[in-house]
């Protein structure tokens, strides 16, 4: 169950530092907080719980929280212990959306489905200054709850938004221009170098040059 796996992490997965002295990237993290969550819920709403095992709980919260308001077809593999950080099966079409409320500040088609301060949390960097031990993005990258920030300026502000995938898939939105996408390849150095990632990257780049630049040339 989620609960099982979670309480292993926690009393068996290997310690790399002192709490918030380094940045691990890694799924380990979301599963314990998928966790937190489930109790956290069942705490405020205890009938809402009655006759569900953890894993349920989680999938409870999911469908009650962000699937239906947003109407969507994704799911999670596991009923008893969620993939949290990687394990929902999901059309294109989803994704945007879901990608989409993020960018809108919570808000997409007249449905508000998160906080503007929870937005604000999710987007801001959130590794408070800790040497980064792993990453799956650039060193420099610096993360905030699921998204990654690029492009950060002298007082670090990040001036791109994404969650690159680690097998071709990258969305991205540019604060600066309103815009963005989701380019998505099967390709297993995803994230290595000169995999899909940085074809991506390219990509985004052309769009940012188009639109800063009002271009109406051919290239």
């Amino acid at each position: 169950t989620l609960e099982a796996c979670a309480v292993d992490i926690l009393d068996h997965a290997p310690r790399v530092s002192d709490p918030g002295a380094t940045f691990f990237y890694g799924g380990n993290s979301m599963h314990v907080a998928g966790r937190i969550a489930e109790i956290a819920y069942c705490n405020r709403f205890p009938a809402s719980c009655a006759g569900l095992g953890s894993g349920a709980v989680w999938v409870k919260i999911f469908n009650e929280r962000i699937k239906t308001p947003l109407g969507l077809g994704m799911f999670y593999s596991s009923a008893t212990n969620p993939r949290i950080a990687g394990g929902l099966v999901s059309r294109l079409s989803d994704y945007r959306k879901f990608w989409r409320m993020i960018m809108n500040g919570g808000v997409v088609d007249g449905v508000r489905v998160l906080s503007a301060a929870a937005v604000d949390a999710m987007t801001r960097d959130q590794t408070g200054g800790a040497a980064v031990y792993y990453s799956a993005a650039q060193p420099d990258v610096r993360y905030g709850l699921g998204i990654w920030r690029f492009r950060p300026d002298a007082a670090g502000v990040a001036h791109v938004l994404s969650d690159p995938g680690k097998f071709g898939v990258h969305p991205w939105y540019d604060l600066d221009e309103g815009v963005g996408g989701i380019v998505m390849l099967n390709d297993p150095d995803g994230a290595a170098q000169g995999g899909g990632r940085h074809v991506a990257f390219q990509i985004e780049d052309l769009v940012h040059d188009r639109f800063a630049a009002d271009a109406l040339d051919s290239d």
